[in-house]
């Protein structure tokens, strides 16, 4: 095919479908960079179809850039989306795959799961009264094996008093994130994603690592705020910022038995 075709006579109709054509195009290149800000696998999807609707219209009016682009970018899209969206990927194969760490949330007994939530609110509100910064992240459904693997496994079970001491600042783990599976401290030392969205407020690294953790995965984390001792709670993508060690024990009662 001769791309060059679309340099025909200056007609009404070929101007209207010269311009139609390059406002699609512009909005193609628009929703390419908020993909890739955003870094969403719901944006991701919605991407998709939007793209499939714009090169039906493109083939069925004969919009000759958009189809020139669409031919020769092809190859590059597709190996493109794997690098781009390889968190969410991985979030999804893992979970079609091979399960976490023994002894998730709901596989405990009542009592085994109440003093977890119990550990877990304990340490929180000791943290915050003493100002220590901390990020605690609560595995679910979704596996944190690939998370926990780039930290300091631990796999031992969990407590209070364990899990408080790796946050104070004379222990070598203290930086980044613990991951708990059930009542299992399963690694210490855990570095989390960083956050690719844009936020209207001002959060500091914890918070952002956290909720990029929720957003790629299906888990929860608890964050103490070092510099205001604020507790915070993310999943589903959602941050609650400030809630009392009280507010805290009900979410996790109701979260974790999802």
């Amino acid at each position: 095919m001769d791309y060059l075709n679309f340099l025909e006579p200056l007609t009404l109709s070929n101007l209207l479908r010269t311009i139609l054509d390059i406002l699609i195009i512009a909005a193609l290149i628009y929703l390419v960079l908020i993909l890739v800000k955003e870094t969403n696998a719901q944006r991701l999807l919605y991407g998709i179809l939007v793209i499939t609707a714009l090169v039906f219209v493109g083939r069925l009016l004969n919009l000759k850039l958009l189809n020139f682009l669409v031919d020769n970018l092809l190859t590059v899209v597709l190996v493109a989306i794997p690098v781009i969206f390889q968190p969410e990927l991985r979030a999804g194969l893992e979970r079609l795959g091979k399960g976490g760490f023994v002894g998730k949330f709901r596989g405990l007994k009542k009592p085994e799961f109440m003093q977890a939530i119990e550990d877990l609110t304990l340490t929180a509100e000791l943290l915050s009264k003493q100002k220590i910064g901390a990020i605690i992240a609560l595995e679910r459904n979704d596996s944190l094996k690939s998370f926990a693997e780039n930290g300091r496994l631990i796999n031992a079970e969990l407590s209070f008093e364990l899990l408080y001491s790796i946050f104070l600042p004379k222990s070598l783990l203290h930086d980044g994130a613990a991951i708990v599976s059930g009542n299992r401290l399963v690694a210490a030392s855990v570095t989390l994603p960083v956050f690719q969205g844009v936020l209207d407020f001002n959060l500091g690294t914890r918070h952002k690592a956290a909720l990029a953790l929720s957003q790629q995965t299906d888990a929860i984390a608890i964050v103490v705020s070092e510099e205001k001792g604020t507790i915070s709670l993310t999943y589903d993508g959602k941050l609650k910022f400030d809630i009392t060690s009280e507010e805290l024990r009900r979410a996790l009662l109701r979260l974790l038995q999802k």
